[in-house]
């Protein structure tokens, strides 16, 4: 809202990625409508560590942003697909959109997969983390120990787990979680 390229101005962006329904165009504009009159530009990449499969209906939600041998490519790597492209986007929003070199971003339930992604392997490319209700997997980030430090550190991560949430004990350091 309210978007204008201006001499010396960067906007924060929020990159926010939806869970195993892919429905990423309603996610990104549902943080459009409840930003309110906040000067940041949203963000809603199409990924596929966020779902199981991709077949059927889920298949077609993912023929409408690529072609059938970009799926194919992109099943085959999920989480590494996703930081292509979401690092290219960020890229493209740099050049195109005066965008902020750090983002906050956010996943819902499987978007947890690609916030959690940038958190270990981008920490200085993140402002701010909050993962809804994250799914969360170790795709080799234990191995990223000690890669960064400093300022690139240095920003909040906030978890958000619903109180009747089933997986809520995953959270909170039991059951072999991130917690």
């Amino acid at each position: 809202r309210n978007f204008a390229r201006q001499k010396d101005k960067k906007w924060p962006v929020l990159v926010c990625v939806d869970g195993a329904g892919s429905n990423f165009e309603g996610i990104g504009k549902g943080y459009q409508e409840r930003r309110g009159s906040l000067p940041f530009v949203v963000a809603s990449p199409c990924t596929f560590a966020n779902t199981n499969q991709i077949e059927g209906d889920m298949l077609k939600k993912y023929q409408r942003y690529y072609a059938e041998p970009v799926i194919e490519e992109g099943k085959g790597k999920r989480i590494d697909w996703d930081e292509a492209g979401i690092l290219a986007m960020l890229e493209d929003l740099k050049r195109d959109f005066d965008a902020e070199e750090r983002v906050y971003v956010t996943g819902f339930s499987g978007g947890g997969q690609a916030t959690y992604m940038m958190v270990f392997r981008h920490p200085d490319r993140v402002n701010g983390a909050a993962p809804s209700c994250g799914n969360f997997a170790d795709f080799g980030f234990s191995q990223l120990k000690g890669n960064f430090g400093g300022d690139a550190l240095n920003f909040p991560v906030h978890q958000i787990t619903g109180e009747k949430d089933e997986h809520r004990d995953f959270t909170f350091g039991k059951k072999e979680s991130p917690g």
